[in-house]
């Protein structure tokens, strides 16, 4: 997501952000970079560093400098084949922060329809990279929407729009009062009506919710209980029944991150969430 934080300023390749390390390719990668962009392999590591570079003048983030635009991350999420089923059959979906746009291609990549997904960010430079790392500029129909998540006029258009939303490590950038106002705006974007599926994940913690930060900016670190709980008191206050579900996974391949990430002293954890809708009712009808 690109969210001006102090500090973010700054290009330099000297920066905790940046990897030296060559890039790996997962076989998630490998599929998109040969199968959908049809890039020769022998080609993969120049063409993506040559990318990484530019995309880092546009935004020198850790989706950037750390390879993370090769993760694919919301392939590892547990709704992910249902996603893909239910864009097949002509649902929508929104992807909130989603850089160079890699995880709607690793949806196309598996059969999803391009035109059936949106992606929502500040400004345009990462996904106009984006075009020029999987070479489908021509082909690829996904809408981008420019704007700030904390101006709702700005997505007021798409209200009711959307059967489905993805945050990829989008919430924990925010403080908890933030983090309730994006729940609040997301609610406002999905199709009111039960299945309705918000899904992602982010940065957590197994002690206690708090702020935690580096650097170059602090956020609000949940554990599987509190962003639960998060999701379903705002979700309440609009009217939805939802079901929740969270996971906390350590990474333990991951020590680079911790160079910039406060984890408080515990080992890197990612946590994986989800919010379904059940049911709607009308809370002026319900007294506490």
């Amino acid at each position: 997501m690109t969210v001006k934080r102090p500090g973010w300023e700054d290009r330099s390749k000297d920066d905790s952000f940046w990897l030296h390390e060559p890039p790996q390719f997962s076989e998630k990668a490998q599929q998109v970079l040969g199968k959908y962009s049809k890039l020769p392999r022998e080609s993969w590591e120049e063409h993506v560093t040559e990318i990484r570079d530019q995309a880092w003048q546009c935004a020198p983030f850790p989706c950037v400098g750390m390879w993370g635009f090769l993760s694919f991350g919301i392939t590892g999420s547990v709704e992910y084949p249902e996603v893909v089923d239910r864009l097949k059959k002509g649902q929508t979906l929104l992807d909130l922060g989603g850089g160079l746009g890699q995880d709607l291609r690793a949806l196309v990549a598996d059969g999803a329809p391009s035109e059936s997904l949106t992606l929502f960010d500040m400004d345009e430079d990462l996904w106009k990279v984006g075009y020029d790392l999987f070479r489908d500029r021509q082909d690829f129909k996904a809408k981008f929407i420019p704007g700030d998540i904390f101006k709702p006029s700005q997505l007021f258009h798409l209200s009711e729009a959307f059967d489905m939303v993805f945050g990829g490590n989008f919430l924990h950038l925010f403080d908890i009062k933030e983090q309730k106002e994006v729940i609040n705006t997301i609610l406002d974007l999905i199709c009111p009506r039960k299945g309705s599926l918000v899904f992602g994940f982010q940065i957590g913690t197994r002690g206690e919710p708090r702020m935690l930060g580096g650097p170059k900016g602090r956020g609000y670190r949940h554990t599987t209980q509190s962003i639960q709980d998060m999701w379903k008191s705002t979700a309440a206050a609009k009217g939805f029944e939802v079901e929740t579900a969270a996971e906390g996974i350590e990474l333990h391949s991951q020590p680079d991150i911790t160079q910039h990430v406060d984890v408080g002293g515990e080992p890197l954890l990612k946590l994986q969430w989800s919010m379904r809708v059940t049911g709607l009712f009308d809370p002026s009808e319900r007294t506490a």
